[in-house]
């Protein structure tokens, strides 16, 4: 995965680059809090939490650490689809107006999620 990109709101990448570089580089992560309320209201079914493969194995060692010395830590939110980031955008925009959605969400592509 490279690094080097820089992906907000006013940088975005492809969806052609997002489903041949992104989509194949993530992996399903095991998560003690379950997101299924947090995606379920978006309208999102799939409630796997993805992290991109280098991520994943590096949180899963911090993860391992953690709990060995007392500490218990998660993963809170993780990638998004486009089709995922497009309901959560339109969850916003449909729920509270575009203005409110155009700052606490990101169109597909724009999203750190991405």
């Amino acid at each position: 995965m490279d690094y080097q990109i820089l992906v907000n709101k006013s940088n975005g990448i492809s969806e052609d680059y997002f489903e041949k570089v992104i989509k194949p580089s993530v992996v399903p992560v095991d998560t003690i809090k379950n997101n299924d309320i947090v995606y379920k209201t978006f309208g999102i079914e799939d409630c796997t939490t993805y992290l991109e493969k280098t991520t994943a194995k590096q949180f899963e060692k911090l993860k391992k650490y953690a709990k060995e010395n007392g500490l218990l830590i998660d993963i809170t939110s993780g990638y998004l689809s486009f089709e995922q980031q497009k309901k959560k955008y339109d969850y916003f925009v449909n729920k509270h107006g575009i203005e409110f959605a155009e700052k606490s969400a990101c169109l597909p592509g724009y999203s750190e999620h991405n």
